[in-house]
């Protein structure tokens, strides 16, 4: 779970994007900036706690200029901006730690957050669990959460019914970006260390979570519920590990993430593909 909490995260943000029919290509470079800003400020003997926030508010105000400007104002092409974003803030973190690893093992606030416990659970997976909490509680229980749900499955009949669709959308990515910038947080604290390629292959991976817990990359279906079952049922940080465990070379586990990401692209067709189907047959008989 410490291993995984990172992804966690990342897969409960990118949950609020995918409920919409979108996809986030760049968390691995909002990670990866928000783990080099951290190392970089603490570095320059800024508090690391002040540096946390200081991350959030300059990773948040990055994506409202970028992601949530460009694709819910502009009404760009997701695929395409979160590609351009990711090279972006993957290039910045290169330019920030001037492309080495940057130590914090001596920082004290650092090593509690990545080392220390709270009730029990390591820090880091009880921000993970905090994080998915709050996301399944504002999805179920709050009116951004069924106009999330609403914008996913009908963009249009959501705007006719007065829900402002842009909002939502730049909201979803916000948080989306926010996550990842956390995680990116969680994943340097557990290290004691930041570099700039921390969040290399993490965008599929979270997606692969997403895809398994039920969450249609149509919009409108799923929920972080089934994403946390993703991570943490579906053997997705299970499958690195056992890998690991059993002596197959670290290179295979990329490939095996995208087989079980196209496994779970084709078990997603083929429920809409039946369910499309039995609906037909029920209107035939009607």
């Amino acid at each position: 779970m410490q291993t995984k909490s990172a992804l966690m995260v990342c897969s409960v943000g990118m949950t609020f994007v995918v409920l919409m029919g979108g996809f986030d290509l760049s968390v691995g470079g909002f990670l990866a900036l928000g783990a080099v800003l951290l190392a970089r400020m603490v570095e320059i003997g800024i508090p690391a706690f002040v540096a946390v926030v200081l991350v959030l508010a300059i990773g948040l105000a990055a994506s409202l200029v970028t992601n949530a400007s460009f694709i819910a104002l502009l009404g760009l092409n997701f695929f395409v901006v979160t590609i351009a974003t990711d090279a972006l803030f993957s290039g910045l973190a290169l330019v920030a730690s001037d492309g080495r690893t940057i130590p914090m093992y001596d920082n004290e606030f650092v090593v509690w957050l990545g080392t220390g416990e709270v009730l029990g659970l390591p820090i880091t997976v009880a921000v993970a669990v905090l994080v998915a909490a709050l996301a399944l509680l504002l999805l179920r229980h709050t009116g951004f959460g069924r106009m999330i749900y609403a914008v996913g499955g009908n963009p249009e009949a959501s705007r006719l019914a007065g829900i402002n669709v842009k909002a939502v959308r730049a909201t979803a990515f916000l948080l989306c970006s926010g996550c990842a910038l956390l995680a990116g947080v969680i994943m340097s604290a557990r290290l004691q260390s930041a570099g700039p390629t921390m969040g290399s292959g993490i965008a599929l991976a979270a997606a692969a979570a997403v895809l398994l817990g039920g969450t249609s990359f149509k919009g409108g279906e799923g929920g972080v519920f089934g994403t946390i079952l993703g991570v943490l049922l579906l053997l997705l940080g299970v499958l690195s590990n056992g890998l690991t465990l059993i002596g197959v070379s670290g290179f295979w586990q990329g490939v095996a993430t995208g087989v079980v990401l196209l496994g779970a692209i084709t078990a997603d067709w083929l429920r809409t593909r039946v369910g499309f189907r039995s609906l037909l047959r029920k209107g035939r008989k009607t």
